[in-house]
This record gives structure tokens, C-alpha cells and sequence, in this order.
């Protein structure tokens, strides 16, 4: 009987729901159905090509949170986001607005064309990245980019007029991007920052059977330790399961340090003083003082701690209270911490990552999907990944069907503990020092208090 139990218990755990987006392309100027337009779900591996009569059908939507692209030559693209939940989704008419065929002026640069090759090498290097995955990675038709590097500030920009072509050989994907804008300080001396957003389509390359089976062992270690990986263990409450641990990384003033404008009129006193040389050099040494303490805390932090479920159904929190997330990742529990910058930021660090937050949370979806990816900045392992090394918002790591049982054991462990260290249950037990009496007969006793994990005490 507990055997039937157990399965009905993992039934939920394992069903994903799977979800058909439907609609119809109409032309905005005579109202006509608009025939072979792109219809895909950015960042994922789901698309279709609209029919002669403008209607389309995307099949096998995993829930979560999506952005949907229409795109058609000679017509405007459209955009909007999609929540996949149980039900399927009728999507009103969407209407597509002709290009503008007005051509803006155009200024010539010649002395920016032999240097094309320099700044499509830059460019590869911020947008691909420059792991072992972007190596080998090749965009197929470069000639789609508009690039430009300004010289006085460093900043080089680009986009693309058709979808780049990119071919990914260790993952296995053909990616289809669209590139909106791209934008990245490379000026040296100053930190360097990028940004860039578009429309991507993942398409799952064929192979060989040995280039497939590959293919998906690649997939799955680039998904472990990967932002994706750590946001479904948290959405899951099995953090430590999936092999993360977190940490809070503290920001706060600096006690010892006073204001800046206390400091300068003490060093202005004792300058323009004859006497108190020792009292000007203790007010020099106190402005060279950090104004920010920056201090990992070494303790783990539990669920609770960072992570909430939000009001809205699939969605989350992800919060940390003045400071920034340390997150380190071993598959295998023999976890490895150091918080210094320049290790961070080093190629060899390949286990620890830091998320500040630019808000005071994060809301991010089930699938693994920030709200809004500008909440956060990840530095370390997360920071460094670029388009080579992500995958589709619909990916799944493969079920390993050796460690099925064990590893689903884990899972529904972490859970009942996270439930337990929430409803915290209690029971008063007696130890007496003989199991019968008699009249007249002394007795001794003690009594306990037990709370949860069976952790108990005398009262």
C-alpha cells in the first residue's frame, strides 16, 4: 500500500504540461492573411511557419513565461509575451504593419571599413564569449551585421538587418538571432559592460547517432551551474539537491569610517594648523578607509532566506536583503567558496557565482526565466557565459535512468524537509525509570519537548 502511495506521489512531479498556441498573421493595410511568416517563441525551440490562410499552430509548450515573435519580409516584426499554463492559448488576430520604405540619410565612413575585421572579431568575442563552447561556434553569414566602434569612447555597437545564422557544433543548435541592439564599453581602464537583446529561434541540428549522443552530454553540463539550472532548483526547493549552496554576501557602511565631509574639514583643521601632524595623519588614514564593507557570511543560507513564492500561479522571488547572492555549485557536495573579484572573474573559477540586484527582487518563472533580466548582474561563472554558452528556455536535462530512483528520493527528502522546517511540529514525551509500580513506590521521570527533525531537550 505504501509502495502505490509513493507512486501517486510522484505522478504531479513528473507530468509536464504541454501547452498549443494558436492565431492567425493578417496584413494591416488590406486585412489579408499573410502566408510563410516565422512564428516562434524567443529563447526556445518551438516555431512554425504561418499557412496560406495566416493561421498557425506552436504544439508542446512547456509552462512558463515566453516572449512570442511574428517575422515576415517587407513587414514590421511583432512581439508579445506569453504565459503557458495547463489550458491552450487563442491568441486574437495579430496585424503586421508594412516597412517603411524611407531610406534615412547616410553618412559614409571610409576609415571605418578596414577596420570591419577587427571589430567583427570584438564583436564575436562579447557576443559568443570566449569559452571552449564559442570556439566553436560560427556565424554563417556576418555580412547581415552593422558594425561601428567609436574611437573617443570605446563603445562599439552593432545589428543585424536579417537573422544571423549561427551554428553551434557542441551543443547541436542552429540559432536563428534577430539583433535589436548591441552595445559594449570596451574602453580600456573602464569596466567593461554588455548589453544586447533580439529575437533568437533554437533549432536542434541532425547528426550522426554518436554526434546526437554527444550532443546531449554537452547540453547537460553546460545546463549544470548554469543560471537556468540554479533558478528551477530554487523555484523547486532543492537547492542543495541540484548541488548549490548559497551564501549572503554583506554590503554595509563602514562603521569606522566617518562622512566625507567630517574627514575633510579634520584634514582642512590640521593642515592649516602648525601643530597636530599626528592628529592630520590618523584623519588621512581614516579617508583612505573602504566607505562599503564587503564580507561573505559563512553560513549557508536556507531556502526561506532568498527565495518566495510570489502571489502570481508558476511564479517566484528571489531576494536578498542589502547585499548580493554567493552562489557555489559541486554536483558531488565538496564545495569550494572565494569571493575575491579577480578570482571571480577568472577563467579557472568554474564553480562560484555572484547575483546583485539592481532591484530590491527578482521575480522569475518555474521554467528557470527571469521576469525581467535586468533585475540582476551576475559576476563569475554566470557573468561570463554568453550565447554560446546558453540554452533554449525549453530545454530539459535528460532523465538518468540509473540514478532515477535515488535522485527522486532526494528530491521528495528536501521537500518534506523544507515543509517541515515551515510548519515546525511539537510533541512532549515521558521517560519514566520503570515500565509498572507499585503503591507507595517512587517515581522518576523526565520529560522532553520534541521539535521536528527530532531534536529535543529536557524541560
Amino acid at each position: 500500500m505504501l509502495k502505490n502511495l509513493i507512486l501517486l506521489m510522484l505522478l504531479p512531479l513528473c507530468s509536464v504540461a504541454q501547452t498549443v498556441i494558436s492565431g492567425k498573421v493578417l496584413s494591416k493595410t488590406d486585412g489579408k492573411p499573410i502566408a510563410n511568416a516565422s512564428v516562434f517563441l524567443s529563447n526556445a525551440t518551438i516555431g512554425a511557419k504561418s499557412a496560406d490562410d495566416g493561421t498557425f499552430s506552436l504544439r508542446n509548450i512547456k509552462s512558463g513565461k515566453y516572449d512570442l515573435v511574428v517575422s515576415v519580409t517587407a513587414f514590421e516584426s511583432y512581439s508579445q509575451p506569453i504565459i503557458a499554463g495547463n489550458s491552450n492559448i487563442k491568441l486574437p488576430d495579430i496585424i503586421l504593419s508594412p516597412k517603411s520604405n524611407v531610406l534615412n540619410e547616410v553618412t559614409i565612413k571610409v576609415k571605418h571599413e578596414p577596420y570591419r575585421n577587427r571589430n567583427l572579431e570584438w564583436f564575436k568575442d562579447e557576443f559568443l564569449g570566449t569559452s571552449y563552447l564559442a570556439k566553436q561556434c560560427n556565424i554563417l553569414n556576418p555580412d547581415k551585421l552593422d558594425l561601428d566602434y567609436d574611437d573617443a569612447t570605446g563603445i562599439l555597437t552593432a545589428s543585424s538587418y536579417d537573422f544571423l545564422v549561427i551554428e553551434n557544433q557542441l551543443l547541436g543548435y542552429r540559432i536563428k538571432y534577430f539583433l535589436n541592439d548591441f552595445t559594449a564599453n570596451l574602453k580600456v581602464g573602464s569596466a567593461k559592460k554588455v548589453y544586447y537583446k533580439g529575437s533568437v529561434l533554437y533549432e536542434e541540428m541532425k547528426g550522426t547517432p554518436s554526434q546526437e549522443k554527444r550532443w546531449l552530454r554537452k547540453r547537460q553540463e553546460t545546463y549544470e551551474n548554469s543560471a537556468m539550472h540554479f533558478l528551477r532548483a530554487a523555484a523547486g526547493n532543492y537547492i542543495e539537491t541540484e548541488g548549490f549552496r548559497v551564501f549572503k554576501f554583506a554590503v554595509y557602511a563602514n562603521q569606522e569610517r566617518p562622512s566625507d565631509s567630517i574627514i575633510n574639514a579634520r584634514i582642512k583643521l590640521y593642515k592649516d594648523s602648525k601643530s597636530g601632524r599626528d592628529s592630520l595623519s590618523f584623519w588621512t588614514k581614516k579617508s583612505k578607509l573602504a566607505k562599503v564593507i564587503r564580507k561573505l557570511i559563512q553560513v549557508p543560507l536556507k531556502d526561506r532566506e532568498f527565495v518566495r513564492s510570489a502571489d502570481q500561479q508558476e511564479l517566484y522571488d528571489l531576494f536578498c536583503d542589502s547585499g548580493a547572492l554567493f552562489v557555489t555549485y559541486d554536483k558531488s557536495h565538496r564545495f569550494h567558496t572565494n569571493d575575491h573579484m579577480e578570482y571571480l572573474e577568472d577563467y579557472r573559477n568554474v564553480d562560484n557565482s555572484l547575483v546583485n540586484f539592481n532591484t530590491p527582487h527578482a521575480l522569475f518563472y518555474k521554467n528557470g526565466i527571469l521576469a525581467d533580466p535586468y533585475n540582476v548582474l551576475y559576476n563569475g561563472v554566470w557573468g561570463r557565459n554568453r550565447l554560446a554558452d546558453l540554452l533554449p528556455v525549453d530545454y530539459e536535462p535528460p532523465h538518468n535512468t540509473t540514478n532515477d530512483d535515488s535522485t527522486t528520493a532526494e528530491k521528495i527528502v528536501a521537500r518534506l524537509k523544507y515543509f517541515t522546517e515551515q510548519h515546525v511540529s511539537e510533541k512532549s514525551y515521558l521517560h519514566f525509570d520503570k515500565p509498572y509500580y507499585a503503591a507507595g513506590d517512587t517515581i522518576y521521570f523526565k520529560a522532553y519537548a520534541t521539535l521536528a527533525k527530532n531534536i529535543s531537550f529536557p524541560i
